[in-house]
């Protein structure tokens, strides 16, 4: 199996509604009122995980750098970064063809989450 097909098994298994865009093969879907992307562009068996949550702009760029600077160096498994108007919170895997196990991709959102209310804690927001 690939990567994406063992994320569609995932949320499918747990009840997750998801949607997935024809044109990038991305699937995207919710937990816990966040809004998850898995981001099918870099090979078939690398599972790639994120939320792009927190605009940036001249004025804040500053402290937005600041906070993924903490969050990365206190977290592990997940980085922050910041592209030139969104923070991108990743989790990333490399997932055989037989025998991944599904429980990993709970770890990640809930990685993923934890750094996201993180990175708001060190923003002062």
């Amino acid at each position: 199996m690939t990567a994406k097909e063992y994320v569609i098994e995932y949320l499918s298994n747990e009840g997750y509604r998801y949607e997935e865009n024809p044109n990038s093969g991305h699937v995207s879907f919710k937990f816990e009122g966040v809004k998850y992307v898995f981001i099918n562009n870099s090979g078939k068996q690398l599972l790639q995980l994120c939320i792009l949550f927190y605009d940036v702009n001249d004025e804040n760029r500053y402290a937005v750098l600041e906070a993924c600077n903490k969050v990365n160096s206190d977290k592990a498994m997940v980085k922050l970064t910041c592209d030139d108007d969104t923070v991108w919170c990743n989790w990333e895997d490399i997932v055989p063809e037989d025998g991944y196990n599904l429980s990993r991709i709970d770890m990640a959102l809930n990685m993923l989450k934890n750094a996201y209310h993180t990175f708001y804690e060190a923003i002062g927001e």
